[in-house]
């Protein structure tokens, strides 16, 4: 009986885990969200587990009183149904899936088995997106520039026909190169090795989420990709034991290297670089420059040289640089919603408004600074189980736990990836690392 339980479980996780970056997909996802909790919550074992999960696990109770303070905030909220129905359709789905999360952790399965079954959704969609690439390639020929997103000769861009946009592509593959480099640090220098592949395939999956990110034009996603790679440099030099300092040394230095090689590689394929700073400055100051707000009503800024401002820089900053401005006007929040940002803009401008591609932009003005210190204290409550594992030695899960959720926090400054489908699978990996870490946490007291 529990074999067929855990039989089902496994193969509806990896449907949903599969559809979660498919648009169109929204009411199959509620359907396999609904179908996991009455599976996981159908024995007398899995109830005994969320039971023990509820008392036990510190960031579900940060998450649970941040919920809390989302609620109070209806009290004062100007647009108290949209909240209610942004609560209902964002945050509340996305607890459950933290809850699948802890769910699929507790489940009476080895750890490998678990993770053969995510290793097998990372697999399946960077394949997906690598065939749907070459595809293009066979259409098109190979890309005559590659500056931003890749051209073709015929003007087309290369778009990803698996993902709905470049975010999503890029944090999709963040998500597999954070998942493979955790094993191979694991397996370098502890000669541990959780997960059940071959080094080749382990190499190989790395190389694609690299540049299937590299095909898809997201400059963030190659940063947050090196940021990953340089944090698992410093996670190695302060916990790893059993190596000399020199070696360490020696280790980080090579690794310093290839990150500044790639960097070097991407400044060179990518000339928006050169206008970087100077845009970054414009942005800055907001209030004289309206082309973020609408730039079909107001021209984009010159830079010294005459040449236009890098659009996406420019955009990004000035996006930070007025959500900032506007949070400290409303500390305690406007109310939980992805367009809160956009109604604090439109106020102003009696423009229409996009979203503010930062997701720590969106939840400040939305949940005010208490709500966002609470959500920052559930990730960083994640990372210190994992920091507490790491201080055992390196491992996977250690290292996966810190560097997914350091890195989720670090990209949510300048990416919206705080929504949608993104915010529900971080969710859901946060609740899977931090009930096994809790547990055998609270196993060895």
């Amino acid at each position: 009986m529990q074999n067929r339980q855990a039989c089902l479980i496994n193969g509806l996780l990896f449907l949903l885990l599969l559809v979660f970056s498919i648009p169109g997909t929204i009411a199959l996802r509620y359907f396999l969200i609904t179908m996991l909790l009455v599976a996981m919550l159908a024995s007398e074992d899995g109830r005994a587990c969320f039971k023990w999960v509820l008392r036990e696990s510190r960031p579900l109770q940060v998450l649970l009183v941040l919920t809390a303070w989302l609620l109070l905030q209806l009290l004062w909220a100007k647009l108290p149904l949209e909240v209610l129905g942004e609560l209902k359709g964002q945050w509340f789905t996305a607890l459950l899936c933290f809850g699948i999360g802890a769910g699929f952790a507790l489940t009476k399965q080895s750890l490998v088995s678990k993770l053969r079954l995510l290793h097998y959704v990372f697999f399946a969609g960077l394949l997906a997106m690598f065939f749907d690439y070459v595809f293009q390639f066979f259409s098109w020929g190979l890309p005559v520039s590659w500056s931003g997103i890749p051209v073709f000769a015929n003007g087309i861009e290369i778009k990803s026909h698996v993902m709905a946009s470049k975010v999503q592509v890029a944090f999709f593959c963040t998500l597999s190169f954070v998942f493979y480099f955790s094993e191979l640090v694991s397996r370098l220098l502890c000669h541990k090795r959780l997960l059940p592949v071959a080094p080749p395939v382990l190499v190989l999956t790395l190389l694609l989420a690299v540049l299937l990110n590299v095909f898809s034009g997201a400059r963030n996603g190659f940063v947050g990709l090196s940021m990953t790679f340089l944090s698992g440099c410093f996670l190695i030099f302060i916990f790893e034991k059993k190596i000399s300092v020199v070696k360490k040394t020696i280790i980080m230095l090579c690794m310093v290297l290839l990150s500044l090689g790639g960097a070097l590689l991407n400044y060179k394929l990518d000339p928006r670089w050169n206008r970087f700073f100077e845009s970054a400055v414009s942005g800055m100051q907001f209030e004289s420059s309206q082309a973020w707000v609408d730039p079909h009503k107001w021209p984009y800024p010159l830079l010294t040289d005459g040449r236009l401002v890098d659009v996406s820089a420019y955009e990004r900053v000035a996006f930070l640089s007025a959500g900032v401005s506007y949070s400290l006007q409303r500390p305690l929040g406007t109310g939980f919603s992805r367009s809160a940002f956009m109604h604090e803009v439109e106020r102003r401008y009696a423009s229409k408004a996009r979203h503010a591609h930062s997701g720590m932009v969106e939840f400040l003005i939305s949940m005010g600074y208490p709500g966002l210190l609470l959500w920052l204290l559930a990730l960083f409550s994640v990372a210190g189980l994992g920091v507490y594992r790491l201080r055992q030695g390196i491992d996977m899960i250690g290292v996966w736990s810190v560097l997914l959720t350091l890195g989720f926090a670090g990209r949510m400054v300048v990416e919206n990836i705080s929504r949608d489908h993104m915010l529900m699978m971080f969710m859901l990996f946060c609740g899977f690392l931090s009930t096994i870490l809790q547990r055998e946490k609270t196993n060895a007291v």
